[in-house]
């Protein structure tokens, strides 16, 4: 950023630098003139792009929904319009869709990048999931993996944004019931928090783990459809890289 302040203002001089130079040596109403000539010019070429129409135009969606149609013309011109969503992100199919090819995109390159260094594929984090987006581009508010427990992988451990260990243990308690143990160590501050979603195709919770110690989670199946789920993967947890929304 100091450098393209640096570089701006050296720009800045240069063009003023030039204009007192072409002023000293043609004097101020040349220079007048000249500039007269130069916005005809300047003119004439925009209306005639304006008649001949854009060389190229492209329709896309930005990254919160907007639809934006760009026309270049063949005068250094540009013109865009920009159009609200019609509907909201979360039933925006198009954009979804969008996001989803892009994810895929990258994980076959990660995988590819793995598989020619002979390594296993690694989970995406929040560092690595999308590493040229920003907090605000397109899917940035969905979780990341952190772990799957059920009856037959009952335990395992994951790294969050605040606590340097999360422990998930599953326990099943009866046909309709189990519990899943939540320990939580080494906080990197004091105020810092990590935002779980618990998560199967029948069951959906938010739980936020301000505190370091054990947290015991009590899930109750209460139609066939939730335990042949839990049954058959027991129940994943997504580790938010943000705060929810």
């Amino acid at each position: 950023m100091k450098s393209f302040a640096i570089a701006t203002a050296l720009v800045a001089s240069a063009a003023t630098a030039q204009n007192m130079l072409f002023e000293g040596l043609f004097g101020e109403d040349a220079m007048n003139a000249i500039q007269e000539v130069t916005d005809s010019i300047d003119e004439a070429l925009l209306d005639y792009s304006d008649k001949v129409g854009p060389i190229s135009q492209t329709v896309n969606k930005n990254k919160f929904g907007c639809l934006v149609e760009e026309s270049i013309f063949a005068h250094p011109h540009t013109e865009k319009v920009i159009t609200a969503p019609l509907v909201p992100y979360h039933m925006d199919y198009v954009q979804q869709e969008a996001h989803l090819k892009d994810s895929i995109t990258r994980h076959h390159e990660k995988a590819a990048e793995h598989a020619a260094s002979d390594g296993a594929p690694a989970p995406a984090t929040c560092e690595t999931r999308l590493p040229d987006g920003t907090v605000s581009s397109v899917g940035m508010f969905l979780p990341i993996f952190a772990a799957e427990v059920s009856s037959t992988n009952p335990k395992q451990t994951f790294e969050g944004r605040c606590f340097e260990e999360i422990t998930f243990e599953y326990e099943s308690i009866d046909d309709t019931t189990f519990q899943v143990n939540v320990t939580t160590a080494k906080p990197r501050s004091t105020l810092c928090k990590d935002v779980i979603l618990f998560a199967n195709t029948e069951i959906q919770h938010f739980e936020v783990f301000f505190f370091h110690g054990t947290h015991k989670l009590t899930f109750q199946m209460n139609s066939p459809e939730a335990k042949a789920d839990v049954g058959f993967g027991g129940i994943r947890a997504f580790a938010f890289c943000e705060n929810v929304v």
